[in-house]
């Protein structure tokens, strides 16, 4: 297997590692086609997310009585889902900002960034779209991303307005799911659940701990626990996200730069404006 260094034009890499592409015989052409990371020494490995997603099939057919009651609160409503292709979007790009604009105002929140969806005209009007409309308004909506050679499927920025019937997005989230199986897709991704991967025991690391503890009792900062039960009701395969750092107490500093990109800025960490 031939390893090459990568050409680092135009890229922002992280400091304390290294990267290079090999050949590893898996594309005919013979060009590389594996991507190998180095961590330099010392560094560590932190599970502080989890991704889950779900098997269509099994959720429609096996487990779809658990969300019906979603489906017939959208039926009684008088309600339908529909996807708009990325085409059609831009004629619906007023109504889907309104909505966006209700759901902030309702949630007495600001735009967050980085790893959250926000609402960018010219980045939804790329992707498909689910709609939630009723008498021809849309009550909600989720752009969708579509991942390569129909394996997995996920949704973004999701959001509703007052008045959506209700358990509206457990509802476009079925919808969804099936939408995918239709077309071919194996998985639906949920996305991450922060905080949720940390070991919970006794001799865990300290901040590891810390971590838990957070998981567990930091509802002021933001619902963790919420998140994960909301997202466990489809029964999804967690998969742990590690966060690999220098070691020692520098966690808590980059957990706190995250969320400060997620946020906006520091100060909006803990203000919800």
């Amino acid at each position: 297997m031939k390893v090459r260094g990568l050409p680092y034009k135009n890229i922002c890499l992280p400091e304390g590692f290294s990267f290079a592409a090999a050949r590893a015989g898996i594309k005919a052409s013979g060009r590389p086609d594996l991507a190998l990371v180095e961590a330099c020494a010392g560094t560590t490995a932190a599970a502080v997310f989890t991704k889950n997603r779900v098997v269509a099939a099994p959720l429609e057919v096996g487990r779809a009585s658990k969300h019906r009651q979603a489906m017939r609160y959208l039926e009684k409503a008088g309600a339908t889902f529909r996807i708009v292709e990325p085409g059609e979007v831009p004629a619906i790009m007023d109504q889907l900002r309104a909505v966006s604009d209700a759901w902030l105002q309702e949630k007495s929140v600001a735009e967050k960034g980085f790893s959250l969806g926000f609402f960018d005209p010219a980045y939804i009007a790329r992707c498909r779209v689910a709609v939630v409309e009723k008498d021809g308004g849309i009550l909600a909506f989720a752009n969708i991303l579509a991942g390569a050679q129909q394996y997995e499927l996920s949704a973004d920025l999701m959001r509703y307005r007052e008045g959506a019937p209700r358990e509206v997005m457990e509802a476009t989230f079925v919808s969804l799911i099936s939408w995918g199986k239709a077309q071919g897709y194996r998985w639906f991704s949920l996305g991450m659940a922060p905080l949720s991967g940390f070991e919970r025991s006794p001799v865990a690391p300290y901040w590891s701990r810390f971590g838990s503890f957070l998981f567990e009792h930091g509802g002021r900062f933001y619902n963790f626990q919420g998140l994960r039960a909301y997202k466990e009701k489809f029964h999804p395969q967690w998969e742990p996200r590690y966060l690999v750092y220098p070691g020692g107490f520098r966690l808590p500093r980059i957990l706190a730069d995250v969320s400060a990109l997620v946020a906006g800025g520091y100060r909006k960490i803990l203000l919800k404006r």
